[in-house]
C-alpha cells in the first residue's frame, strides 16, 4: 500500500503555494510532513492567518466535499511532502470507499471543532479588546473634563496621567 502511494507523493518547498484562494480544486492533499498556514480575507480584503494545519491534516477536502473553489490560500511553512490526489481520483475513491469516507467525516469534524474554540477565543479577546477600549474613552473623557475644570494650562501630562490613575483606582 505504502509503495502505492508513494507514486503520489509530492514535496513542497517552504514558501510554496498549495491553494490559492478562489482557484478551482485540482487534488487533495494529505501531509505527511511538514506544516502549512491557511489564509482568508476578511470583507475589506485584507488576509489574516486562519488556521495552521499539519502532519495528518488534508488539504482541499472541505473544498472537495462541497464541490466549492478554494475557500483560502494554503502556504507551506516548512518543506512539506504531500499525498497529492487528483480530485477526480479522490472523489471516486472516497465514493467507494464508506471507512475511508467515514475517517475524513470525522477529521472534517475535529477540524471543524477546533476552529469553533478558536473563533469562541477571538471574539472572548474582541470583546475584551472593546471593554478596554471603552474604559480609555472614558477615562480620557474624564480627563478632559478635570483639565477643563482646573482651568490650568499649564498642568503637565504626567500631572494629570497620575491624578487620573489614581482616581481610578490603580495603584501607583
Amino acid at each position: 500500500m505504502s509503495d502505492d502511494l508513494e507514486k503520489f507523493e509530492q514535496t513542497f518547498p517552504s514558501g510554496a503555494v498549495l491553494l490559492t484562494k478562489g482557484n478551482p480544486l485540482k487534488a487533495l492533499y494529505y501531509i505527511k510532513d511538514g506544516t502549512a498556514s491557511v489564509y482568508m480575507n476578511d470583507d475589506d480584503g485584507n488576509e489574516h492567518l486562519f488556521e495552521m494545519l499539519s502532519d495528518g491534516d488534508f488539504i482541499g477536502a472541505i473544498e472537495m466535499t462541497s464541490g466549492v473553489n478554494a475557500v483560502g490560500t494554503v502556504v507551506a511553512l516548512s518543506e512539506m511532502t504531500v499525498v497529492s490526489i487528483p480530485i477526480e481520483t479522490a472523489k471516486i475513491i472516497f465514493s467507494n470507499n464508506p471507512e475511508l469516507t467515514a475517517r475524513l467525516t470525522k477529521h472534517l469534524g475535529e477540524r471543524c471543532e477546533r476552529l469553533m474554540h478558536k473563533s469562541a477565543h477571538l471574539l472572548t479577546a474582541r470583546n475584551r479588546a472593546e471593554t478596554a477600549s471603552e474604559e480609555m474613552s472614558t477615562m480620557l473623557s474624564d480627563a478632559r473634563r478635570r483639565v477643563s475644570e482646573l482651568g490650568e494650562k499649564n498642568i503637565s501630562l504626567q500631572a494629570l496621567l497620575v491624578a487620573q490613575l489614581q482616581g481610578s483606582g490603580i495603584r501607583l
